[in-house]
């Protein structure tokens, strides 16, 4: 029996490796070309990887800058829509990509933490010479995000030097953002992909369609169109990045782990936190919005149309732009 499945399972295995991925779609092209790279010296494997980022100005006032922090599995082509009305709104704007994600560097093998991609995102900034930000964040990105309010945190609590952190964060908005993993609802494959060996296996099977289909539900009633479905397959295709989601994944891990500090870190935050919520997210339930509310009583939020889901902001951009603007108004940034 096991002959006959290695006959089956051998050449499945051969003929996807053996297959290109698709071609990058002109929006993708045309966004790579707007962008730069900065090196970035991992602590974890000692290795320079590259990370891509979009740096570009706004109409809004100088000293206004926004740090956009995107969600599985697009990179910064997930703000694509509300880059337009956020460039209203802010004089500057950057969007780094994380390790493994769109066109920054995808090793295959490597530890991928949030701790370490916080710690790209602070790097990069110092690199730019930003000391100031509004950070919103999307999906993965809130998490990222929430490790940074906690990074900043602590440095601003420090006593022994009396020095305080050298990046601040002047609000911080997630969208649909990661909250409380036990009150969450996945899919089988978010169980297993981070597995030993399994993940790994599941990966090299990562075809188009069986990826598509797990993907549309990320979506909310209405959907997305087939176009942007492939976009996001290109993208995640793009550099073997699906080779490396077994080790993305290990972030399921984490959040367990520093559920209760990154909650912490945003309830005695001295900076304003927002969250904006589309109630029809299959992944992050109502459940998880209402405990948000109440562990941080101070946090501003805003709830969309009931029929928008986990990726507000590509099913309904201007509604998502107009919450953040509400919600900057109501703490007084505008």
């Amino acid at each position: 029996m096991k002959f006959i499945w290695s006959l089956v399972l051998m050449p499945a295995v051969a003929l996807y490796l053996a297959l290109p991925p698709p071609p990058l779609p002109d929006a993708a092209i045309s966004h790579l070309r707007r962008g730069n790279f900065f090196w970035f010296k991992s602590s974890t494997s000692g290795k320079a990887l590259r990370v891509f980022y979009i740096d570009t100005r706004g109409d809004g006032p100088e000293n206004r800058t926004a740090v956009l922090l995107h969600g599985f599995p697009i990179g910064s082509m997930d703000w694509n829509l509300m880059l337009p009305g956020l460039r209203q709104l802010y004089g500057r704007i950057v969007a780094p990509e994380q390790l493994g994600y769109g066109f920054s560097d995808k090793p295959a093998f490597h530890h991928y933490t949030m701790a370490e991609q916080a710690e790209v995102v602070e790097s990069l900034l110092e690199h730019l010479n930003v000391r100031a930000a509004h950070f919103l964040s999307h999906d993965t990105g809130a998490v990222v995000g929430q490790q940074i309010v906690l990074r900043v945190n602590r440095r601003n609590s420090e006593e022994n030097n009396g020095s305080s952190s050298s990046l601040q964060l002047l609000s911080f908005t997630s969208i649909n953002g990661p909250l409380y993993l036990r009150l969450d609802n996945q899919l089988a494959l978010q169980y297993v992909i981070h597995l030993p060996v399994i993940g790994y296996s599941l990966t090299l099977f990562g075809f188009e369609a069986f990826y598509q289909f797990n993907h549309r539900a990320m979506f909310g009633e209405r959907g997305v169109s087939d176009d942007t479905n492939s976009l996001c397959y290109a993208m995640l295709r793009h550099n073997d990045g699906h080779l490396a989601q077994h080790k993305i994944f290990h972030y399921m891990k984490e959040r367990e782990w520093y559920e209760r500090e990154w909650i912490a870190a945003q309830n005695r935050s001295s900076f304003p936190v927002m969250y904006i919520f589309g109630p029809a997210d299959f992944f992050h339930l109502r459940t998880g919005f209402e405990q948000f509310q109440k562990d941080v009583p101070n946090a501003r939020v805003a709830e969309l149309a009931s029929h928008i889901g986990h990726t507000p902001l590509w099913e309904d951009a201007n509604s998502t732009l107009t919450a953040h603007h509400t919600l900057l108004k109501s703490v007084g940034v505008l």
